[in-house]
């Protein structure tokens, strides 16, 4: 009896996920809508009125967005590659995976990254060569790098990930210090560093299948609770080894959190809908183009309307274009392949 209840639940995970991706990418989009009142997000222009509310709200957001992400995927690999038993030839793995992340990467760079980059901040051929060729600081095309070298990272270690859970995570633990070191000194070329941190949230997700019984005994105010205090610590602390410590923590915390919170929606309302159906087949590539649309709105409205109306159409404005993007990308044969989504 316990059994089949777990397997409900897990299937019933399974099914939700599109909400869940969807979910998120709504609020990555809605983070990045406030990112300007930082100040250290889009540096072409400075914003004219201050806001430490918009400025908490990206913390916010961004504590949890795409680690979340990424934790989805080490998941839904997990159930694809140890349960279902897919993914068996790494070299067919290898070529899916870079016609759905390195094509649209190349592709982006071209026809919109890139152009849009040069218009805002007037980048040298050098600075273009660092930035996107050798994928030092893509803009968003980041997370398509990422991805792509965390699956790769994932791929052979699956086996050691399910049958050895300990031997696993020190695996993890040491890749996430690579990463740390690494980047002291030699320069994040192809995003490799930051990809060998991001595993642990990928390995999480991974580990929330295989383990569903045991988070499944978790009562569900743990992880907000536990995400919510210290996000208020880390907000506090500026600097420092604990703050450094606390920053893994919250992303830790809150990924689960979300994820969870997502999944408990999802089973309470109808989101099976026809709207939501192609809104939900268009995540990435409304992601991969939203960014440069928030630039468009902040360099037009910075100033000009009250920073929270502002944010505000930079959400609306950025979703409802990168859709009618991807509507019209996704037609033809040719621009799905570009994009990364099945021809």
């Amino acid at each position: 009896m316990e059994h089949n209840l777990l397997a409900s639940k897990q299937a019933s995970k399974l099914q939700n996920l599109p909400l869940v991706k969807t979910a998120l990418m709504l609020c990555v989009i809605a983070g990045h809508s406030v990112n300007f009142w930082k100040g250290t997000w889009f540096t072409a222009v400075e914003p004219v009125e201050l806001s430490t509310s918009l400025s908490w709200i990206s913390d916010f957001m961004n504590a949890f967005h795409i680690f979340a992400f990424t934790l989805v995927s080490g998941y839904l690999f997990y159930y694809l590659k140890i349960e279902q038993g897919k993914y068996k030839e790494f070299q067919t793995f290898l070529i899916g995976k870079m016609k759905r992340l390195i094509v649209p990467y190349v592709f982006l760079c071209i026809i919109w990254v890139i152009p849009v980059a040069e218009y805002f901040f007037h980048y040298s051929i050098a600075d273009v060569i660092d930035r996107y060729v050798l994928g030092i600081n893509p803009n968003q095309l980041w997370f398509l790098l990422m991805l792509f070298w965390v699956y790769v990272i994932a791929w052979p270690l699956a086996g050691v990930f399910d049958r050895k859970p300990l031997i696993g995570g020190i695996v993890v633990v040491g890749l996430y210090a690579v990463g740390m070191v690494g980047s002291r000194f030699v320069p994040n070329y192809f995003f490799i560093w930051r990809s060998c941190e991001y595993v642990l949230y990928f390995w999480i997700g991974f580990m929330m299948r295989k383990l569903a019984a045991v988070f499944g005994r978790i009562k569900w105010y743990v992880w907000p609770t536990t995400f919510i205090v210290l996000f208020i610590a880390w907000e506090m602390l500026n600097s420092g080894a604990i703050h450094s410590l606390l920053e893994i923590a919250v992303h830790v915390t809150g990924s689960i959190t979300v994820f969870e919170a997502l999944g408990t929606l999802a089973k309470r309302i109808d989101w099976n809908k026809a709207w939501f159906q192609h809104l939900s087949n268009k995540t990435m590539p409304m992601y991969l183009f939203h960014q440069q649309i928030i630039y468009f709105m902040i360099f037009w409205l910075n100033g000009k309307v009250n920073p929270y109306i502002h944010a505000g159409i930079n959400f609306i404005v950025a979703v409802v274009c990168s859709f009618l993007i991807s509507c019209l990308l996704m037609r033809w044969k040719v621009t799905r392949f570009l994009i990364g989504e099945k021809a």
